[in-house]
């Protein structure tokens, strides 16, 4: 029974063994005695520039591979766990990887189990986040960035989605998203989240109709348009943003209502002005026929004489 017990026991130290080194994860085992028993190859790299690591002492060791702080509350928790059970997770944790030489971030959880022995043991399981990090920082700031310049810009700017009615037609859209010029540049207040039909009744279908050719055709447009029911004329840049059942249009744009009333007056003029020379030209042209005819009159009355 014995020697039964001890192939059981060897048995499942092999398969822990086996689990151990071909696991995804970094997986080291800290023993009763807070030293490294335990480590698979993943976990072994990480650690790879201290030598000598199972059975050293895990404080010492965590000491040298993070930063203080870092390193006391992982011994903290360590030490909670194999005195509590209680299980611990950490997302995120910057780790000083010393055979590469830099920081690097992990997330890691901590859990006790039972040793052959019957005493406790703490157990680490960690993976490498970094990427996800950077892609996230990444992304942060590039958020960050089109944040200030969406706030930031004089044109006015939102994204909208385009309703279609259950034929297919381009009934309305709602505004999502709406920058500060918005207002400035419409007129219209308090639009986010709302139908631009709740906002003006009276609204175009021009307007339906361009951005729901545009979602269909998929190609940005630009156009100005004289928006009757507001009185205004818009320089207008539109194009599609995110996924295409989504219907969603991003749209840039400019009131230009002052510049054509300018480019009006400046036709009204300029069309007064070719009248004037017309009918000036008009009035010449009959002073010389007339004066060409009074010549010509006295060239005859002469000759009599």
């Amino acid at each position: 029974e014995r020697k039964q017990a001890e192939e059981e026991l060897r048995y499942h130290g092999e398969q822990f063994k086996t689990l151990l080194n071909e696991a995804p994860l970094g997986v080291y085992l800290v023993d009763a005695d807070f030293r490294f028993a335990q480590m698979n190859p993943i976990a072994l790299a990480v650690f790879g520039g201290v030598p000598d690591l199972i059975g050293r002492d895990f404080d010492e060791v965590i000491h040298l591979v993070w930063e203080r702080d870092y390193a006391d509350e992982a011994v903290r928790i360590f030490r909670h766990t194999l005195q509590s059970g209680e299980p611990y997770h950490m997302p995120e944790r910057p780790e000083f990887w010393t055979d590469r030489k830099v920081v690097e971030y992990c997330e890691w959880w901590v859990s006790r189990i039972t040793l052959p022995d019957g005493r406790y043991g703490v157990v680490c399981y960690f993976r490498d986040v970094s990427e996800q990090i950077k892609a996230r920082q990444i992304i942060a700031a590039s958020e960050e960035r089109y944040r200030t310049l969406f706030e930031r810009i004089d044109e006015g700017f939102c994204i909208q989605q385009v309703i279609f009615d259950e034929a297919g037609k381009p009934i309305d859209y709602r505004f999502l998203e709406i920058n500060p010029a918005f207002e400035k540049q419409t007129g219209i207040k308090d639009a986010l989240g709302k139908t631009i039909r709740e906002l003006v009744p009276d609204i175009e279908p021009f307007w339906f109709e361009i951005y729901g050719n545009l979602i269909l055709i998929g190609e940005p447009v630009r156009f100005e348009h004289h928006a009757k029911s507001m009185d205004r004329w818009f320089d207008v840049y539109a194009f599609c943003v995110g996924e295409p059942q989504e219907h969603k249009v991003a749209v840039l744009f400019n009131d230009i209502t002052e510049r054509k009333q300018a480019e009006e007056a400046l036709q009204r003029l300029n069309a007064e002005l070719e009248q004037r020379v017309e009918e000036q030209t008009s009035a010449l042209r009959k002073s010389e026929s007339q004066l060409r005819l009074l010549s010509s009159k006295n060239s005859g009355d002469s000759m009599c004489n």
